[in-house]
């Protein structure tokens, strides 16, 4: 499905598909998408959304995916990420952000709610890729939880600073890349 004219994916589009392990939806025109299309994936594996319109990712937007270890979303126009868009993705390992519109991750971007105590599904997230967008600024509990990454990329950023709250759970953390920022 790479290099079509897709714009829009009905709910459950591929609910017969139930031992599909990769799916990629790359080069298209998908603006948005309800949690539903996805639902019937349970082994899916890697999902691939690159190069399409999306602006906004809603909460719960990969609920149905709880064995997807592999999310790239790079090339979109995404500017939002609502706090609980990856509820559910218990098994990821890598999730790639590069060559979007997002100016600032908010507190609990990658928890499930922003309650007192937040939690995370993405226990299990290594690497983390936000580069090349036109972050400005992180607040102090963007990383919260996320106690199994290993890698941020945020190079060819915005950013001016670097907060020591960023790294408070950050315990495995092996490799940060902030090359070609304004710091």
């Amino acid at each position: 499905t790479d290099n079509n004219l897709i714009k829009f994916i009905e709910n459950q589009s591929f609910i017969e598909l139930k031992k599909l392990k990769k799916l990629h939806l790359s080069h298209n025109q998908i603006e948005n998408f309800d949690s539903d299309v996805f639902y019937g994936l349970f082994d899916l594996e890697e999902l691939e959304i690159n190069s399409n319109q999306i602006e906004s990712l809603a909460p719960e937007s990969f609920k149905h995916l709880s064995n997807l270890k592999i999310l790239s979303l790079n090339h979109n126009l995404i500017r939002l990420i609502s706090c609980g868009s990856f509820n559910g993705l218990n098994k990821l390992e890598n999730l790639f952000l590069e060559s979007n519109e997002l100016s600032d991750i908010a507190n609990y971007t990658f928890q499930d709610s922003n309650d007192t105590i937040p939690t995370s599904s993405l226990q299990n997230l290594k690497i983390l890729n936000l580069s090349k967008n036109r972050i400005e600024s992180i607040d102090s509990n963007s990383f919260c939880n996320l106690k199994s990454l290993r890698k941020i990329d945020l190079s060819w950023n915005l950013l001016k600073k670097i907060d020591n709250f960023w790294f408070q759970t950050l315990e495995n953390l092996n490799e940060f890349c902030l090359n070609q920022n304004t710091i």
